[in-house]
């Protein structure tokens, strides 16, 4: 963990465990033929700490707020609501994006003494 950081173990096992479960799944979901890859990023940037997974999906799933519709629905998405009430709790950013085969979550956190100002530390 990056020096000043105070997000907790069990908090970040929360981030990681969840957001690298989707990615596998995403990818296992892929076509046989297609690149398969994940990317992890977690770094400190302007005194927060950012974690960015890059992953690769299936071209034609279809996505709606981050969330795929698959037809598991009644268990699909406790993941990524628990990674939301991690982000919260250290007053975070979440972003999620889809296009060509890539899906993208990004997630900024503050430390301590700048927990105000996640929108100006990118």
């Amino acid at each position: 963990m990056p020096k000043g950081c105070c997000i907790n173990e069990f908090d970040m096992c929360v981030l990681f465990g969840n957001i690298l479960d989707n990615a596998l799944n995403a990818c296992g979901r892929m076509q046989s033929d297609e690149c398969r890859f994940i990317n992890i990023q977690a770094k400190t940037v302007k005194k927060c700490f950012l974690l960015e997974v890059k992953n690769s999906m299936d071209k034609a799933e279809k996505y709606t707020d981050g969330f795929t519709h698959k037809g598991d629905s009644q268990e699909h998405g406790i993941g990524l609501l628990n990674v939301g009430d991690v982000v919260n709790r250290y007053n975070g950013a979440v972003h999620k994006e889809t296009g060509k085969g890539i899906f993208v979550i990004s997630i900024l956190m503050p430390f301590p003494d700048t927990a105000h100002d996640t929108k100006t530390a990118v």
